[in-house]
Parts: C-alpha cells; structure tokens; sequence
C-alpha cells in the first residue's frame, strides 16, 4: 500500500519539475498528500515498536518462521540484509522528505547565471556530489616582481556537470555563475606543489570546453566536422578523406573548402565542404573534444 503512496507523490513532484526548470513551489504538494495520502505511514510509524516485538517473538518461538525469514534475509535480492533494515525503510523515507525538498529548493534558488545563459538545473537524473569552495591561484606581478594571489572560486559538482561560481556581495547564501561545463569535458591533473607550505593539495583543473564552447588553449569555439563521402587529394596541401573520418575546422573559404586537422592521426590539409557534414549532437561533440585532447598531449 504504502508503495503506490509513494510512487504517486514523487510522480506529481516529477510533473511538477517537467513544467518548469525553476521551481516556484513544491509546498502545495507535499500538503496535498500529507493530509489526503499520508495516514498510512503515520499508522506505520504508530505502529512500528509493536512490530518490531511481534517480529523478534515470532522469530524466537516460531521455527517455521525463522526458517523461512532466514532463507529470504540469504537471497541475492535482499542483500544479506536482514529484514528489520526492510521494516525501516518506510520509516526512513518518509523523514527523508523534507531534507530532499530542502535541497532541491535550495540549489534552484541559490545560483544566478547573471550575464550567461541560464541552464536548467533540476533534471530527474542530476544529483548534487559536492560542493565547496576552492581557491583559483593567479599569478600577478610586475616587470620586477611576482606574487602569487587566491581569488575563492565556490564550486558545485554533480553528477553530471560542473559549476564554478563565486559569492554574490552582500549575500553569502547567493552564488553568480562564471563558468560551467559537462562532467565528461572536466580534467584534473596532479601538480607540484613548489608555490609554498601554505599551498597544499594544489591540482590544476581543466574545462575542456566551457559554457560558451572554447577549449582551454581556445579563444573561439570548437567546430567539428564528418566525412559522409570519401574525397582523394588532388594537390599536396589537401587531405583525402575517408567516411567516418572527423575533423576540427580550422579554417573555411567563401568556395566551399575546409581547413582541418583529423583527430585520429593529427594530419591538417584541405578538403571540399560537400563531402562533410557538421557534428551538433552534444554527446558527440564531447567525444570529440576529449579525443582532441589526447591527440595533443599525445604529440607534446
């Protein structure tokens, strides 16, 4: 019973997230259920220390019982854990409720994308991992001099894409969005730390393409582009392509050519537009990104 209770709740919490990526309000239906759908876990909570005696009763005066409990508590599907973990659950998740809401609340009100485009943060299947704030070292000097300066960078980290944030003035519980990126395009690289004891636990953090879509050695964005059709090089400064084949443009003319460098061996030449076709699905372009990337760490 207590299982379509909540299949129901989350279902309308779900309709309520598909209507907008900014939640206004959520206070509305946790009301609703509480009085109209709730009962059967306060008679649950009412009735749990009696449960628990009639449980460890049976399981001392009962064999049967025992025996048949024991033999359930060893199936695969149950974990190895013992079934007193199962009549807490129903417990356990209706405490969990107010936390949860809480969370979801506050991470869709506390960010603020000012100049960048805003991106929808509540998803049915993003999570928060961790958050905390970090310190960015800038180097600042003159022609005789350098010093070494932290500018506090807030980050959130889920499980799927990366926000690096500063506090807004004047209200701590307020963050403006700088930057962000998908998970899969964040690279962290071990450093030495030879800037000072009071430097510790350095790591240099990488974006490989950020929200406006450059790389970190990048000032424009990263066009990657297909071979549909099989081109043979006719002059010395082309590339013959093979379908398949993807390419970071670097440049194009006005005739319909294309200046690439292939990702699978790092050759540049050129090739006519009409046998390729432009990458947009993000999950490829990612992929592309990263294979970017290794191809030049592999040639340094």
């Amino acid at each position: 019973m207590h299982i379509s209770v909540v299949l129901r709740f989350i279902g309308d919490l779900l309709k309520r997230v598909d209507e907008s990526v900014v939640i206004s309000d959520v206070c509305d239906i946790i009301y609703e259920h509480s009085e109209n759908h709730f009962s059967v876990f306060i008679d649950y909570v009412r009735n749990q220390q009696y449960q628990e005696k009639t449980y460890s009763r049976l399981m001392e005066s009962n064999r049967d019982f025992s025996l048949v409990m024991r033999r359930l508590e060893s199936s695969p599907l149950c974990k190895h854990l013992p079934f007193t973990s199962f009549m807490l659950l129903p417990f356990q998740r209706i405490t969990r409720i107010k936390i949860l809401i809480q969370e979801l609340i506050q991470i869709s009100n506390k960010l603020e994308f000012d100049k960048l485009k805003a991106i929808p943060i509540v998803s049915k299947t993003r999570y928060l991992e961790k958050q905390g704030e970090l310190q960015e070292l800038c180097k600042r000097g003159s022609l005789f001099s350098s010093r070494n300066k932290c500018i506090p960078v807030y980050m959130f980290l889920f499980n799927d894409l990366l926000i690096l944030t500063k506090k807004k003035s004047g209200c701590p519980d307020r963050f403006v969005v700088i930057d962000h990126a998908h998970r899969s395009l964040v690279q962290v690289q071990t450093t030495e730390n030879n800037l000072g004891p009071r430097l510790d636990h350095c790591f240099c953090l990488t974006l490989l393409e950020n929200h406006r879509g450059n790389t970190y050695a990048c000032s424009s964005a990263v066009l990657f582009i297909l071979c549909v059709s099989q081109y043979v090089a006719k002059q010395a400064d082309e590339l013959s392509l093979e379908p398949s084949d993807v390419f970071n443009m670097l440049r194009k003319t006005s005739e319909g050519w294309y200046e690439g460098m292939r990702l699978s061996d790092g050759k540049k030449g050129w090739f006519p537009a009409e046998n390729t076709s432009e990458v947009t699905t993000d999950h490829q372009r990612r992929r592309n990104v990263r294979e970017k990337e290794r191809l030049s760490v592999t040639r340094v």
